[in-house]
């Protein structure tokens, strides 16, 4: 019984140093948070030392204290929120990669799907988002499908 134990939590105490399985912990947090609109809790998933916005919009450099600014009074949170197509590339013990696709929906019916690349960061104690790039489906124009 105690070397069965002992199996579990030692296999526990991997589970819980994977980043593969600490990233994700924080993406599923994400979501909850998103559709919660707990835009303090939101803005802490960032590095300290700010982040870089990527996305259809532009590229903003923002520091660690004006992150709440990104989720402030014009930002709405969806009705719903999930992660598809998640592939992470853990670069080594400190940074990695995820890239995915989210389904955005404003409402039961309405929805956009987004394209994201997210780099994260470990700082000793959690996984932070250190660049944020999200880039939402533009309509092809049909001649540049027949190129």
């Amino acid at each position: 019984l105690l070397i069965s134990a002992l199996a579990v939590s030692g296999h526990k105490a991997n589970d819980a140093t994977n980043p593969r399985q600490a990233i994700q912990a924080v993406l599923d947090s994400i979501t909850k948070d998103l559709v919660a609109a707990n835009r303090t809790s939101l803005a802490a998933r960032y590095d300290r030392s700010g982040a870089v916005f990527l996305g259809n919009w532009g590229m903003r450099t923002v520091p660690f204290d004006s992150i709440p600014d990104v989720y402030g009074p014009k930002w709405t949170a969806p009705v719903r929120f999930h992660w598809r197509n998640i592939t992470m590339d853990v670069i080594d013990s400190r940074n990695a990669v995820v890239y995915a696709q989210f389904m955005w929906y404003d409402s039961a019916t309405a929805s956009s799907l987004t394209q994201y690349t997210g780099v994260f960061r470990f700082d000793g104690k959690a996984w932070r988002i250190r660049s944020d790039h999200e880039s939402w489906q533009l309509p092809c124009p049909a001649d540049t499908l027949s190129k």
